[in-house]
């Protein structure tokens, strides 16, 4: 299975399985639903380092930081948090390579047990990464055929 290789959408590929994690062992907070929706949003950022920005003053930012005492103690969580913000945090200020945003994603999927069969993973690998890995940003629209059996 091809998974997606543009940094905008491994990002918000990353950010669904976050939210599944979260789904599967009912887990709410405000924090982690602000860094989810900050990952996800990066398809449509028209200024990448003003999203890192706002990225690295989030309180859960996913680069490492201990996590609250109550989350803390969920196995995989801070792994997956770093995995998912590495997806485009390995890319942002260097040259871009795939199989990094690829390993990163393939670790993200592994921990949250995302069910791929609900997303267009066709429709995701022919974004373009150019330039740079990154592409344009896209349209809500475009975003929305990523769900697949959407109700």
């Amino acid at each position: 299975m091809e998974l997606p290789k543009n940094v905008r959408v491994a990002s918000w590929l990353g950010a669904e399985c976050v939210s599944s994690f979260l789904q599967r062992n009912d887990i709410v907070d405000r924090r982690l639903e602000d860094f989810t929706n900050h990952m996800s949003s990066l398809v449509f950022s028209e200024n990448v380092p003003e999203w890192d920005d706002v990225a690295m003053k989030l309180q859960i930012d996913g680069m490492g930081d201990p996590l609250p005492d109550h989350l803390d103690s969920l196995v995989g969580l801070d792994e997956l948090l770093i995995s998912v913000r590495e997806i485009s945090a390995s890319q942002i200020y260097g040259t871009f390579y795939p199989r990094e945003v690829e390993s990163r994603l393939i670790k993200a999927i592994e921990i949250s047990r995302l069910d791929l069969s609900n997303y267009n993973l066709f429709r995701m690998v022919r974004v373009s990464t150019k330039p740079e890995g990154w592409g344009p940003p896209l349209t809500e629209e475009f975003v929305d055929g990523f769900h697949l059996n959407r109700s």
